[in-house]
């Protein structure tokens, strides 16, 4: 009986972790919906990028480009994907 009861348990807990990915994807298919950022071609975002930049070259975390990389997944991915940031 334990080892029955173990097993089930097992088994939710296989079910809860493919829910929660399945929550965690479909949040993220939300957020690039309705992210702005995310609708726009990557060169009109990498422009962007490139107009934020201090006149003088610094790794201050809070200013470009550095900061790009903290507010979220898309944008530390699309940031590190565009070496003239750099």
């Amino acid at each position: 009986r334990i080892g029955d009861l173990s097993s089930s348990i097992d088994n939710q807990r296989q079910v809860l972790k493919d829910l929660e990915k399945q929550k965690s994807d479909t949040q993220s298919q939300l957020n690039a919906l309705l992210d702005p950022m995310g609708r726009l071609p990557v060169e009109v975002s990498a422009e962007i990028f490139m107009e934020c930049l201090p006149s003088t070259p610094t790794m201050d975390p809070d200013q470009a480009p550095t900061v790009f990389t903290e507010v979220c997944r898309a944008w530390r991915k699309l940031a590190i994907s565009i070496p003239s940031l750099w």
